[in-house]
Formats: C-alpha cells, structure tokens, sequence
C-alpha cells in the first residue's frame, strides 16, 4: 500500500506540472516533444493505477466536460495527444480527482499543512560565501542577494517567492559559464554528466513560476506550493559548476545575410466560409474543414511549396490543425506545389485529427470570437495569415 500511495502522490505531481507547463507555454506545448515525454510518463503511472481510482472513487471518471450533454472519461482524454481541447479540459480537474483518490486511501482527510519553517538552508551558506569571496571579472553582489533571499524564504516556506527567485538566478549566471542564455547553457554545456541531467531538469521546470507570474485569476487551481521548489542538489551543483568556470562570455560576430527578392506569392479566399464536416477525402471520410482557395504565384519567376495552419482559440486555449490534404494530391500532409507564373483554385482540407481517423462523434468546438486565423508558409520564404471571420466558420 505504501508503494501504490507513492505512485499516486507521483502521479498527483506530474499531472500538476503537466498542466503548469500547458498553462505557461500555451498552445505551443501540446504537441511539442516535451509534452510527448511527460504525456507517456502519465499513461503508464495511470494504467498501473487504474484499479486504485476506480475502486476508491467507485466508477471511472467523467464529467460533461464541454457542457454539450456528452460525458467523457476524464482520463481518457487528459493525458492524450488526440485533442487539446478535451485534453486541456480535462486535466484542469484531474489533479482534484486524483487528490480524492489519495483522502480515500488513506481513509482520512489529508490535514492542512502547518507552516512550520524548515530547519535548514536550501543554498548551502559555504557557497555564498565562495562567491562572496570570489575575485574576477564579474560583480556578484546581485548573485548573492537572490541567494541569500533564497534561502530567507525557504525557511519561512514562501513557496512563491521561493521559485521566483530561483527562475531569476536561472537567468543571471549563464555568463559565469560562457553562455548567453540560460537555454544556450543547456544546449551547448559539454561539461561532467551531473550537471548536464540538472540542467535539463531545470530546463523542464523554469517554465512553472510563469504560470503563478502571467496567469490571470480564474477558476482554475494553478497554485504553487513547496511541492513545486526544484531539489536542492540540482541547484547546488549548477552554483558549484559556475564557481569553478566563472569564464566570460565569447561572442560570435552576428554574419550579415545577402538581401533576398520579396517573394510575392498571394493565397486568398475563394469565397468567405469554411466549413466543417465529415467529408470524403481520397478514399477516407473525415472530420475537418473544407476551405476553397485561389493560390496566385504569377508575380514570382520560380516554384513555390506551400503548407497551411489552422489556429484558433477555444476557451483562451490555442487548437492548432496541423494535418491537411490539398484536394488535387494524391497524400496527406503533402506541401501543394504551385508552378512560377501560374494560378490555382484549390480546395484544402484540414483537421486537429490524424488523417483517416473515421470517428464521427469528434465536434468543433467553439471558438473564441475573432481568434481563427489561417497561415501559410512556403518553402521561399513567404509568410500568409488571413483571419477569419466567426461568421465564416459553418458546420455542414
């Protein structure tokens, strides 16, 4: 038992992070490669878990999450790739699911922290002194400030504070191992192994003060506590490593690039819709939008390739349609090829979905008003956004 509630306490933390990480990078983070990472981690704690919260809850959650009268499976879709939009719905509550979970199997309520102060420092005093002592080129007096603030806050558990102040050192000492950023440090570091894994740790976790720092006040549980403060080791070697370098930084003269002709490729509208349906595409049926173009390259000498993206916002949550199908091609996700001094109609279609993905009970949802944008971007460099009008936007 004492395993299981490791591993829901783990579970509770990681989906957490997952949703201040979202929160803080927006509609970017979905589909990226750390998200990817985190999505796969959370669906193998959950799947050994399953048992657990369907016993101590009684049944499997769902809820109507997008008030349309359909109920989902909350974690079904809070650790998918699928759809972001019921994704992000659902894992705003699953960390308060999940807590229900852990009351239950410890058949009590879990108490109210007591503030008590921790008893030790979180920066090891030795090393601001190091600092305090140190000779160079650099002033570290702002350095030893934010730590010694650090370690002030710790101990009296201002977890906000506390990774704030942090996230500032994160970005003040990357010069101190001849780098300009703190981004640069991770990517370009080739010093001893343990460093580089808390580089890398840290990396993943800068992004969780932003949530506290640019989040609006909502109805939304976005609270940081001491849960959230990185381990002390990763940071006490990172300090460690810039007490040793302490190098200065190298830069590179920035290489002034040739002026390149202004590509003078046009995309428009053929007619002011798009719609949604289920549509038949090559010899799949799908749900996504049909939108009828008119590609002009007459004023450019060479071929152009271009590829399309849908972005809107549905609940202040970017959705991004990344696969598409131009109607004259024979492959999905295939850039449409337009000849120099040429002019085509051409039919895109285009979905959040997985080519060929046949479930029809898949929805738009409801875009925020004024949000939806098409973009497209070539292969020559040129750069299309057309916004779209809520008016446009019809189901079929």
């Amino acid at each position: 038992m004492i395993l299981v509630r490791t591993k829901l306490q783990k579970l509770i933390k990681l989906t957490k992070e997952y949703k201040l990480l979202w929160m803080a990078q927006r509609g970017g983070f979905f589909h990226s490669p750390q998200a990817d990472g985190i999505r796969e981690e959370l669906n193998t704690l959950y799947e050994e878990l399953r048992p657990i919260v369907q016993k101590y809850i009684g049944w499997e959650p769902h809820r109507d999450i997008l008030g349309n009268g359909h109920q989902v499976k909350i974690f079904d879709h809070a650790y998918s790739e699928a759809d972001p939009t019921l994704s992000f719905a659902c894992i705003k509550i699953a960390p308060e699911i999940l807590n229900k979970v852990l009351i239950r199997l410890n058949h009590k309520r879990i108490p109210t922290p007591v503030n008590k102060p921790n008893e030790l420092p979180y920066i090891n005093p030795e090393i601001i002194k190091t600092f305090k002592n140190k000779k160079g080129q650099f002033d570290y007096r702002k350095l030893i400030a934010l730590l010694n603030e650090i370690n002030d806050n710790y101990l009296r558990k201002n977890s906000y504070s506390i990774v704030y102040l942090i996230r500032a050192v994160l970005d003040h000492i990357p010069p101190l191992v001849e780098c300009r950023t703190f981004d640069q440090m991770v990517n370009d570091y080739r010093g001893n192994e343990p460093v580089k894994k808390a580089l890398k740790v840290l990396h993943r976790w800068r992004y969780t003060p932003n949530a506290g720092l640019h989040e609006a006040i909502s109805n939304t549980d976005a609270q940081i506590d001491m849960s959230d403060v990185p381990e002390q080791i990763l940071l006490k070697r990172l300090l460690t490593e810039c007490l040793d370098k302490a190098g200065s930084v190298k830069l590179q003269p920035v290489e002034s690039k040739p002026q390149t002709q202004k590509n003078k490729l046009k995309i428009d509208l053929l007619e002011s819709r798009i719609t949604w349906a289920h549509y038949a595409v090559a010899r799949w049926t799908w749900n996504c939008f049909r939108i009828a173009l008119m590609i002009d390259n007459a004023d450019n000498d060479k071929p152009d390739f271009i590829e399309p993206l849908l972005i809107a916002k549905v609940g202040g949550v970017d959705w991004k349609l990344k696969h598409y199908f131009f109607g004259s091609l024979t492959s999905a996700n295939s850039q449409f090829k337009i000849d120099g001094n040429d002019m085509k109609q051409e039919s895109l279609f285009i979905s959040h979905l997985d080519f060929g993905n046949r479930d029809r009970t898949v929805q738009m949802p409801m875009f925020d008003q004024g949000s939806v944008k098409l973009i497209f971007n070539s292969r020559r460099g040129a750069h299309i956004e057309i916004p779209i009008k809520n008016e446009w936007v019809q189901r079929d």
